[in-house]
Parts: structure tokens; C-alpha cells; sequence
């Protein structure tokens, strides 16, 4: 064969995790002189796979020919139905080649990684065997693959920054699917990611919630601490070392110390109420605000009518807001038992302020400019502690009476008075049919059926009068002895025979 340049036949290409090959019909001539192993097959090889040797690939050329194949989306390309190798079925060519016979060093065949002269090597291979994407490994080094940026919708901007980072995330994860296909993923990120899932500083809804879940915790993907991250420059906060559970817990407050529960020794203890009725014009809506003294006594600090529009939610707003303009500079509790006053401050009002006032639908929210002012107005005490507290209850302690104050200076201030809806009766007489039956011990009556069906008579008895009160009779005859209202009874004549008479003819009739 040699110095001879036989023909050889590749009808087709076959890709599997050994490398790339395409397999070769050799003649009976050629079949003389290729020396093959039983488990190999021949080929031309293409390409060998990382962490394989060109020799791995006359094995895998072997088992594709015993593999079955099924067409894919691709128009050529077929996929093993066993293994993960695919075929391509277009190429079908015939090329000249030139026997050697080389003595071969131990590093041939070995990925051009470990080759000790690799640049040289590459520079042998034609270009057009590579590809150009910018998707192929760079000799280990990381480059950008591409820019990613998704829009947040107005609920995740209402989140905290790591919230928000998830929420980002999972976006990302989404939208670079159809490129990752389920292969191994890293993401390199300064974030707790999947403990930041789990906690009660994440407040997303239970349906979104699940949703970013299961888009991060995927069995492919894997976040990776890195000191180097080539997103720091996008955003100067990020890249810092910090605790997502503590850095949330932070951002979900107006200010750092707002506080929930009451505040040991403060200055001031403080009520606010609102009042809202239907008057002749409209509504009318009032607001107060209340200093409980330390003997028990209340002292109502402002309270006033709001001008129209006016609404309930309204006035508790602007109570709380002065409530808090008087604490300026001081340590206070502030009880409210409105609970949109309270959430307007402790839930809502940090998530407003960060997407800018406005609602799920990106629209300004209701009472946006009061709203503004209650929240700027929650910097002014030294210390402040803003409760909710049940309203209008019948409870004899300090919090309940100091939220009664408040609920009378409101109304008073709004010029609330009870009122109460009457209805006139009219003068007359009443008619004989309307009058109760007047009904003695003895007399016999008819007793209305309640339950009956069709053709069953509307009234049984007669029965006799055994005991009478005020508005109901008991009779005999009737088992249990029932008590019948008189409104369910009807006179009746006495009868002229008794039942045991009755009963009797009933009983002659029958014998003869």
C-alpha cells in the first residue's frame, strides 16, 4: 500500500462523548491491510472528546453501528435511543488518503490540553474544523458569553436588594434556558441564594415563591461564593460581604429601631382614632390624637375635621401623622386600631418607597401624598414604637381606655351623634280576626298539620283543651301530650260521640 493513494467512503458522522469520527466502508483490497481489533470499527477521526484518546473512538464508531437511531427536530441529525451520542446523515463523500507508517509517541491522540506542544499543533489543524462560536472553552479562561437584562416587575421592585437579586436570578436562569439545555451550571454570586429561599425575610407570595424555587433549586445549577465576580461592576453595592436574613430584615423597617411592641419608660403614650359617618352632604371624617398621663387621665393633644374628599382610611393617616409630628425628638408609643394606619408603616410603607408609590399594577397609590408625609414623619421621635390595638372593646386596662379617649374626641370633634331609626305605629283598633282565640279547659279545638302531603287535610282533631296559658294549649289524645300555639289552633264543635264509641261501631261494622 505504499505510495498508493486508495479511495475510502464516509457516508455519515457520528458525535458521542469519546469525540467526533465518521466512519469508513473500506473495499475487500483495503480490508487486507487494515489491521483492526475485534472491539473497533474504522474511521476517520474529527475530533476526541475531553478526557479521551483517539483510540476511544474506533470503539464508539463500533457501537454506533449497533445502535438504533430516531430522527430529532433537526433535519439530518438522528439521536441514539440508548446512548447520549447523535448521527448526522447528510455527509456522504469519498476522499483520497496516503498510508503511513509512523512511530507514534504515547501523547497522540490525547486532548491538545496535555499535548506538550499544543500551540504548534493547533496551528497545524485547518481552521475550518473549528468552530468560530463564542460559546467554545477558551483554553480554561472565563469570557462573556453574552449581557443579560430583564425588566423587574413592580411587585419584585417592592422587595428588599437580595429579594430583588433573587428574583433577577431566577430571571436569568429563564431566559438563558434554551442555551444551558440542563447542562451543569454555576453561578457565581456573593449571596446566600438558597438559604435566602427558605427565610421569613423573603415575602414573596406562597405562588411566586414557588416559582422562583423552582427555577433556582433546579438539580443542574450550583451557586458558587467567588471572591471575583465579573457582574461587581454593574453595581457598587454588590461584591460586599454581608448576611441576606439580617441585610432584609433591615431594609423591611422605615428605620432601623421602629419597634412593635411597647418601649420601657418613653415620654409619651400616645392614641390616635379616626371617625368617618354619612352626613347630609357627604361624608364627614374626623381624626384625633390623645396623651394618656401617667395618673390615667387623658388630654386630647389635636384633633380635627379633614377636608373632602374624606374616607375613614384617611383620617387615620393624617391621626398618625401628627401623632408623630408631636413626638418630635422624644421616646413614644403610639397605639392605632386601624390596621392600614399600622401596616401603612410596618409592611407596605418600605415596599412603597422602593418602587417608587405605586400599586401591583404600577399606578400611584391611594393617599399617596399623605402617604409620603406619614412615612418621612416616622424619622422624627428619638424612639418610637407604633401598635395595633383591638378598637371599641369593653376591657378595663390602660391600652383600652387610652383608645376609647381617642375614639370619643374623633367622633366629637367630627360632630358625631348616635342615631337610631323608628318607625311609627299607626292608631286604630284591632279587628275581630286579629284577636288571640280565646280558648277554656274543655273546649275542643283543631290543631294545624305542618308537615303533610297533597291530599292530606291541612288541620286533625278535634281535640280536647287540657291545660291553657296566655298563648298556647295542651290537649289530649295527642302522644307526648305537645303544647300548640293558639295561632296554630282552630275552634271546633263538641263531638256527639266519643271516641270509645266510635271506635265500637267502627268494630260491628267490620264483623258483620
Amino acid at each position: 500500500m505504499m505510495g498508493l493513494t486508495p479511495s475510502i467512503r464516509c457516508y455519515t458522522i457520528v458525535c458521542g462523548p469519546e469525540g467526533v469520527a465518521a466512519p469508513v466502508l473500506l473495499t475487500p483490497h483495503q480490508k487486507q491491510w487494515y489491521m483492526l481489533g475485534k472491539e473497533s470499527a474504522p474511521h476517520v477521526t474529527l475530533a476526541v472528546g475531553h478526557g479521551f484518546e483517539a483510540r476511544s473512538l474506533g470503539p464508539m464508531i463500533r457501537r454506533a453501528s449497533k445502535l438504533t437511531w430516531l430522527p430529532t427536530s433537526t433535519p439530518g441529525i438522528y439521536k441514539a435511543t440508548s446512548e447520549k451520542m447523535w448521527r448526522f446523515m447528510e455527509p456522504d463523500t469519498t476522499e483520497k488518503c496516503l498510508p503511513e507508517r509512523l512511530p507514534l509517541p504515547r501523547h497522540h491522540g490525547k486532548p491538545y490540553t496535555d499535548h506538550p506542544s499544543t500551540e504548534a499543533l493547533l496551528s497545524t489543524v485547518d481552521s475550518s474544523l473549528w468552530t468560530t462560536s463564542p460559546f467554545d472553552k477558551q483554553e480554561g479562561e472565563r469570557k462573556v458569553l453574552m449581557y443579560h437584562s430583564s425588566k423587574l416587575d413592580p411587585i419584585e421592585k417592592g422587595q428588599t436588594t437580595c429579594s430583588r437579586y433573587v428574583a433577577a436570578v431566577a430571571k436569568a436562569i429563564d431566559k438563558t434556558a434554551h442555551l444551558v439545555m440542563c447542562h451543569p451550571l454555576q453561578i457565581h454570586t456573593h449571596h446566600g441564594v438558597a438559604a435566602h429561599l427558605t427565610s421569613k425575610e423573603f415575602t414573596f407570595s406562597a405562588k411566586r415563591k414557588t416559582k422562583i424555587q423552582n427555577k433556582c433549586t433546579q438539580s443542574h445549577i450550583s451557586f458558587v461564593n467567588t471572591d471575583k465576580n465579573m457582574a461587581d461592576a454593574l453595581n457598587s453595592e454588590e461584591g460586599l460581604p454581608h448576611s441576606c436574613a439580617e441585610k432584609a430584615a433591615q431594609e423591611l423597617k422605615l428605620r432601623p429601631d421602629l419597634k412593635n411592641e411597647p418601649i420601657d419608660n418613653p415620654d409619651q403614650w400616645l392614641y390616635t382614632d379616626g371617625c368617618c359617618y354619612k352626613g347630609e352632604e357627604g361624608n364627614v371624617a374626623a381624626y384625633a390624637v390623645v396623651q394618656q398621663l401617667s395618673d390615667g387621665s387623658h388630654v386630647t393633644l389635636e384633633s380635627a375635621i379633614i377636608p373632602q374628599p374624606a374616607s375613614a382610611q384617611l383620617a387615620e393617616i393624617i391621626g398618625l401623622t401628627q401623632a408623630l409630628i408631636r413626638a418630635e425628638g422624644k421616646v413614644v408609643n403610639i397605639y392605632t386600631d386601624s390596621a392600614y394606619a399600622h401596616g401603612s408603616v410596618h409592611t407596605d410603607g418600605p415596599q412603597w418607597v422602593r418602587r417608587n408609590f405605586t400599586t401591583a399594577g404600577d399606578v400611584p397609590i391611594k393617599h399617596r401624598t399623605q402617604m409620603e408625609k406619614l412615612i418621612s414623619s416616622v424619622a422624627l421621635p428619638a424612639q418610637v414604637a407604633i401598635m395595633k390595638c383591638k378598637g371599641h372593646q369593653h376591657l378595663k386596662n390602660r391600652v383600652n381606655a387610652g383608645n376609647n379617649a381617642a375614639d370619643k374626641a374623633a367622633k366629637k370633634a367630627g360632630g358625631y351623634l348616635p342615631r337610631q331609626m323608628v318607625r311609627k305605629a299607626q292608631e286604630g283598633e284591632l279587628s275581630g280576626s286579629t284577636l288571640p282565640l280565646k280558648v277554656n279547659v274543655g273546649d275542643w279545638v283543631r290543631v294545624k298539620v305542618h308537615k303533610r302531603k297533597w291530599l292530606e287535610p291541612r288541620w286533625t282533631g278535634p281535640y280536647e283543651v287540657k291545660e291553657v296559658t296566655s298563648h298556647s294549649v295542651q290537649v289530649r289524645g295527642k302522644s307526648g301530650a305537645p303544647w300548640h300555639h293558639l295561632t296554630h289552633c282552630t275552634p271546633a264543635p263538641t263531638p256527639s260521640r266519643t271516641l270509645t264509641e266510635v271506635r265500637a261501631d267502627l268494630s260491628s261494622k267490620t264483623t258483620i
